[in-house]
């Protein structure tokens, strides 16, 4: 699983996912990287250097970004995805996320988008999740 953006909800779900198993990778601002790097070193999910790095390595890409910023980091990343890889966005407005992937990913890859019904806080046991 790659999650581009390491803001509270994709940290939330890059933890939350490695503590259940799954290889992770996320990655947040290039500018950031050392200091994002650092941050989570104790953590079990790997910090790369860009949205390019995890969406070449991804099956699962989840875009945990600012829904106003959802179509410029998916047209920045996007075309990088890995051949046959799922993305997704976790942003609550859908239709630019939708638009903004139909737009920047190749035509190999599929979008399963989510929303979580919770914020970052929450414990997330039975909290739903939709798809």
């Amino acid at each position: 699983i790659g999650i581009i953006g390491l803001g509270d909800m994709g940290a939330m779900y890059a933890e939350r996912f490695s503590l259940a198993g799954w290889n992770v990778v996320g990655a947040d601002r290039e500018d950031k990287y050392v200091e994002t790097k650092a941050r989570f070193a104790n953590n079990l999910f790997e910090v790369l250097p860009t949205g390019h790095h995890v969406s070449r390595v991804a099956d699962y890409i989840i875009y945990s970004v600012e829904a106003e910023n959802i179509g410029n980091i998916v047209k920045r990343y996007g075309p990088s995805t890995k051949v046959g890889a799922i993305v997704g966005g976790q942003t609550s407005c859908k239709a630019p996320e939708i638009a903004a992937f139909e737009e920047n990913v190749p035509s190999d890859v599929d979008i399963i988008s989510l929303h979580s019904l919770h914020g970052p806080k929450v414990d997330t046991t039975g909290q739903p999740v939709v798809l």
